[in-house]
Formats: structure tokens, sequence, C-alpha cells
């Protein structure tokens, strides 16, 4: 299969080179996405054994952790905690262990894939694409720049901004939710918004539990997104999402 990726201005420039790059074996069991994410965990295995790149991947210990910008959580660690915590930090649980979570460097990882396939015939195209070329009612390419790229098949992986190519496709809609693990009475300290923070002192990492955002005051239907954007701190807490409605 002969294949052709399409970049709008590089490789891994965006969420897939910046993403926090963990991997779990079995958060989302018990959803519709459980099989898909044991199937990633061992080809991610594999692919690590048989690219020979080092990106990044380790397997480790996961652990989730709640702190405070000023004094300390009373209680103590809940789980014993890993030899190179340090701060006032207090670990809750354990979320996993090497044989249920490891860890990518995601910029080096799509990297990896990206020169792999290219080594195995497969081209790489910097552009933007414009829309899906159709032909009675199937799929044939897309059109890249003002010049049209046949295609067999498309693949669109623009995570959430596959509408702005997909408007006319009839496409299915995928909604799910990881689960979240709630250790014990702590967990109501806990923010949805966590997200891992890896170390290189061991083949560990921590889940810190932030503090809560603040309520933002939603802007006036007269505001513009450019506007809205202006006056963001950059520190900021994200807005929810999806947004509610009014």
């Amino acid at each position: 299969v002969v294949v052709t990726v399409v970049e709008r201005s590089g490789v891994a420039c965006a969420a897939s080179g910046k993403s926090g790059g963990f991997l779990a074996l079995d958060w989302c069991d018990g959803s519709e996405l459980g099989p898909l994410a044991r199937a990633s965990f061992a080809l991610h295995a594999e692919l690590a054994r048989q690219l020979g790149t080092d990106y990044g991947y380790r397997r480790m210990d996961t652990f989730m952790l709640a702190a405070r910008e000023r004094g300390a959580i009373a209680g103590g660690h809940r789980v014993a905690a890993p030899s190179w915590l340090d701060g006032a930090g207090v670990v809750t649980a354990a979320l996993g262990s090497p044989e249920t979570t490891a860890q990518v460097h995601p910029a080096r990882f799509t990297a990896a894939l990206i020169d792999a396939a290219k080594a195995r015939g497969s081209a790489l195209r910097i552009g933007v694409v414009e829309e899906i070329v159709q032909r009675d009612g199937a799929v044939r390419g897309v059109r890249v720049n003002g010049e049209i790229v046949e295609a067999d098949a498309v693949v669109l992986a623009m995570g959430p901004w596959t509408s702005r190519v997909a408007r006319n496709l009839r496409i299915p809609t995928v909604r799910s939710a990881k689960p979240t693990k709630q250790p014990d009475s702590t967990a109501a300290h806990s923010s949805p918004r966590s997200s891992p923070v890896p170390t290189e002192r061991s083949t560990s990492a921590a889940w810190p539990i932030r503090r809560r955002c603040p309520t933002l005051r939603r802007p006036s239907r007269s505001t513009t997104p450019r506007a809205r954007s202006s006056r963001a701190r950059p520190d900021a807490c994200p807005p929810p999402w999806p947004p509610r409605r009014s």
C-alpha cells in the first residue's frame, strides 16, 4: 500500500507532538474503547522493538498526587510514596505499574513513525487539505493547495479539526469518556483536567491533582473569538468543553 501523509506545516507540530505521551493498558476498560486501548498498549511495545529508535518509550509506575499552592495536605501519603518524591505533595493512589502504564516522547515518537513509513515507500507532503474529493458518491482523494491528490482511501487524522474538511461526508459521531478512578475519599480534591508529570529520576510518574479552576465569566454574545482570546490570561484555566449552551 502506497501511503501519502499530508501535514499542514510540519510533523508533530501540534497535538501529536505536545500531548502527555502516556499509555495505559486498562484505563478504558468498561467502555467501548477498552479493547482498542489494550490493543494499542501492546502495539506500542511491539513498535518500540521493531523501529529500533529511541523515542523515550519506557514502562513505569504511575501515582496520583495531591498538592496545594500553599501549605500541606493533612493526613500524609495514602499509599507508599516513591523515593524520588519531595516537597509537600501527598500520594493518594497508585494508578498503574510497569505492566499497565508506559510513556513515549510524543514528538519523537511521531517523527519515528514518519521516518519508518518513508523508509518503506510512503511520502510526506506539506500542505493544507482544502476538501475531500468525491466522485459518484465515493471518496477519491483530497485537494491539497489547489492540487488533487488521488487516493483509493482517505484517513482523516485531524482530531477535533476533522469537521473542517468532512462537512459533506456521512460520518457517524463517536463520543466516549475515559472512566475516572476513585481510589478513596481524597478523590473529592481531584480535577478532571489533571495531567501526568514525568520525572527523569525514575521510571515512574506522578499524576498531580491540581487546584480547581476558578469560575470564568462567559463573554457576551457580541464578543468575538479574537477579543475573547486577547483578554484571556496565559495561565487561565481552559473553558469547559464542550461549551455550555445558553
